[in-house]
């Protein structure tokens, strides 16, 4: 058992924080991958991951349901605010969703991030888009 403790104890130590979760939603598939692009392009994010949903929501005193497509943008601490404003500059909502949740991951996947956020930057930025279906 003694192995499994220290084997826990080193997992719980190396989460670094600087990283944050933006969740929004868009009406239509084609929408939600240009702003990703874009984010990506402009490395202010590192991944995003996009699913199709169904949403229910009040909206002008009704009840509203409809599909979605739900984006799950991780990025640097340092980028929530170009994040949001790119967001906000390129929506089609007339109120978009942006949930910004800060946080911790491991120290592999920031260490991932923020080699390629320097790589893009001193690149300049997105060279090739690769889409697996």
């Amino acid at each position: 058992m003694a192995g499994k403790e220290n084997k826990e104890k080193s997992r719980g130590s190396s989460l670094e924080c600087c990283v944050a979760v933006v969740m929004t939603t868009f009406s239509r598939e084609e929408d939600a991958e240009n702003v990703a692009t874009l984010l990506l392009s402009k490395s202010l994010a590192s991944c995003i991951q996009m699913s199709n949903i169904k949403s229910l929501y009040k909206w002008k005193g009704r009840l509203e349901k409809g599909k979605e497509v739900l984006c799950i943008i991780k990025c640097l601490k340092d980028n929530i605010e170009g994040v949001v404003e790119e967001i906000k500059k390129n929506h089609t909502y007339e109120v978009p969703e942006i949930i910004v949740l800060e946080g911790r991951a491991s120290k592999e996947y920031v260490d991932w991030m923020r080699r390629n956020d320097k790589k893009d930057k001193e690149g300049g930025g997105l060279v090739e888009a690769r889409f697996i279906n």
